[in-house]
């Protein structure tokens, strides 16, 4: 397959049947579209092409990437396209729907046929739509067809589902909807010898890259391929450092091959093995046993391994640390609760101004109110609650509306609350005040004693920052 990396004609004597799109993934409703433009050059003589594009630093559309550019090009090839064009977005993003038929479609790739998918857009600002391609196209005998979306499980195949599947370690479902298994080919690094010193068995070392879409942590069953065979293989997916607090960490389980250089590790979904969530979950190997143990974190009043095992999709943008979770909280001016009502079956929902009080590894949040009203009834018969609290946030965009979004931070926890009295009901109230930045005043004794106070003791929190796009 011919790639080019520029605004330049493919070479296509006789035309060309282009297939356009971004690609990612190459998955099965990309495979349609591709297929079709290889499919109808094969039956009019015509040179089968393709023309995507590439986003600074190996960016995509939403989200990281789910294939590194060689498997990209590798797996569009294998369907046939032997034309590639790749530019960068910004070489052609000013095009104006008609310069963008005439200067790439016409002048590039001497187009006889387009294929794309009905949600295709193209020209400055996303201008051109299906609908306006063929307007632009009939009348320079271009022929355009909308290749129907591929469909799995009762939806539309998209690189955000694959994304979702991958992270959440549903490799099954991720495979299908590719279309193929799901393959890294990162650069393989040296590591310390641990595996063949102390395990008995030879590692293998690859790091992500940081625009590189991570599936969910845990222990995989694979294979590689490695001098013209598969061999079995073991795979250990890890995150981010063990957090404060928590001694345990999380063990590699890597190939069972020795021999390097190798290209190819494929999560064999036929035989996987479900991934346990390193953070809450740790993963050992058992040296001379060839089996894998679940050992629960020592640290009791940790907010991280007492979440029953969840595990964020995004993990990009987790912020796992207390120390950062707090930071966000400090900035909230609202925290809302979610309080069972089982007269109505729906939760309560009651935004409070807060406090906040924090220890190595606890945190309480404190409110006050009235002492009547619903949420206090509803309390009292059930103290456990949900909350979230979240800071003002702005809106970014760029070329398309698809590229719009908020950046924001924002907590979730879960916890019991309980009502404050003595000592602890004035240091709660001072806690308040502290968190809006008011002055240290005095309290009113009256006041205080008509005033209720509770204390929510948090058992589990999560939080989430997105601060660029």
């Amino acid at each position: 397959m011919n790639i080019l990396n520029t605004l330049a004609p493919v070479g296509a004597p006789n035309g060309s049947a282009v297939a356009l799109g971004y690609f990612d993934g190459v998955h099965l409703g990309h495979r349609r579209v591709l297929g079709a433009a290889v499919e109808y050059a094969a039956a009019h003589g015509l040179t089968p092409a393709a023309f995507t594009f590439s986003l600074p630093g190996g960016q995509s559309l939403k989200g990281g990437r789910i294939l590194s550019a060689g498997q990209k090009h590798a797996r569009v090839a294998a369907l046939g396209i032997t034309a590639y064009m790749e530019p960068p977005f910004e070489s052609f993003r000013s095009l104006s729907p008609e310069d963008f038929v005439n200067k790439i479609l016409v002048e590039c790739f001497a187009a006889k046929a387009v294929f794309c998918g009905d949600n295709f857009t193209f020209g400055a600002y996303a201008a051109g739509n299906v609908d306006r391609l063929k307007e632009l196209c009939a009348p320079l005998g271009i022929a355009v067809t909308i290749v129907d979306m591929a469909q799995y499980g009762g939806q539309t195949v998209s690189s955000t589902r694959i994304r979702a599947a991958l992270e959440e370690g549903r490799i099954e479902d991720a495979n299908a909807m590719l279309g193929a298994p799901y393959c890294i080919d990162w650069p393989v690094r040296h590591g310390k010898g641990i595996g063949t010193s102390k395990l008995g068995k030879p590692t293998i070392n690859q790091n992500y890259p940081a625009d590189a879409l991570q599936p969910c942590t845990g222990v995989y069953l694979t294979r590689i391929w490695l001098d013209g065979r598969w061999w079995p293989s073991a795979t250990g997916i890890a995150g981010p450092p063990p957090h404060r607090g928590c001694r345990q960490r999380p063990c590699y389980l890597r190939n069972l091959c020795a021999g390097l250089p190798w290209r190819y590790l494929w999560p064999d979904a036929g035989a996987g093995i479900p991934p346990l969530p390193v953070r809450c979950a740790q993963v050992w190997y058992i040296a001379g046993a060839g089996r894998t143990d679940r050992n629960r974190c020592p640290a009791k009043h940790c907010l991280f391994c007492r979440k029953g095992g969840s595990v964020m999709r995004r993990k990009d943008r987790e912020v796992a640390d207390l120390e950062g979770q707090l930071a966000i909280l400090e900035q909230c001016p609202v925290c809302r609760v979610a309080i069972n009502d089982p007269a109505s079956g729906v939760p309560y929902l009651v935004p409070l101004n807060f406090g906040m009080a924090a220890g190595p590894q606890s945190l309480t949040l404190y409110f006050h109110c009235a002492p009547v009203g619903t949420k206090l009834d509803l309390l009292r018969a059930d103290p456990n609650v949900s909350f979230e609290a979240d800071c003002p946030g702005t809106v970014s965009g760029g070329a398309t509306s698809c590229t719009y979004g908020m950046n924001y931070q924002s907590v979730i926890g879960r916890g019991t609350v309980r009502f404050v009295e003595g000592g602890e009901k004035l240091t709660a109230l001072q806690t308040l005040m502290q968190h809006y930045h008011c002055p240290n005043l005095p309290f009113e004794p009256e006041m205080v004693e008509h005033t209720t106070v509770l204390a929510l003791d948090v058992a589990a929190m999560t939080g989430k920052r997105r601060t660029s796009f």
